[in-house]
């Protein structure tokens, strides 16, 4: 009992107020506004923005797809030739009005340099300066 007596002490605690103190984090910027400052920050220093990387992006994506069309040969579409060994006329390439627009100027061609030309081919109209 000594012992409790002798290691006893008595603290007394006064507040002036009871007023309570709170804290709480509060991000300083938003994520639109963080996202726009280091875009501009890499656009201004760097020279990159975001339409840049999406076209590397689609460059990549394409060079991808096309892969197998450049190394295997496949032929896609028809004005692209797969070989030389398969190669095709041009003719076969050129659809009928091409072709009677390149008539015609073959035949007016021909009529400025004094040869005549066929007479259903339509002639487009030349201004000739005096």
């Amino acid at each position: 009992v000594k012992l409790v007596k002798d290691s006893y002490s008595l603290i007394n605690i006064d507040y002036l107020n009871f007023d309570m103190v709170s804290s709480q984090k509060v991000g300083s910027i938003s994520l639109a506004t963080l996202m726009g400052t280091v875009g501009g920050n890499l656009g201004m220093f760097t020279g990159i923005s975001v339409m840049t990387i999406m076209e590397w992006l689609e460059l990549l994506f394409f060079a991808i797809v096309s892969m197998p069309f450049f190394f295997c040969g496949i032929k896609f579409g028809p004005f692209i030739r797969a070989s030389s060994s398969q190669s095709m006329d041009d003719e076969e390439l050129i659809d009928d009005d091409v072709k009677q627009v390149l008539m015609n100027i073959k035949k007016i061609a021909a009529k400025r340099k004094g040869k005549d030309g066929d007479s259903e081919a339509v002639a487009l109209p030349v201004e000739e300066s005096s």
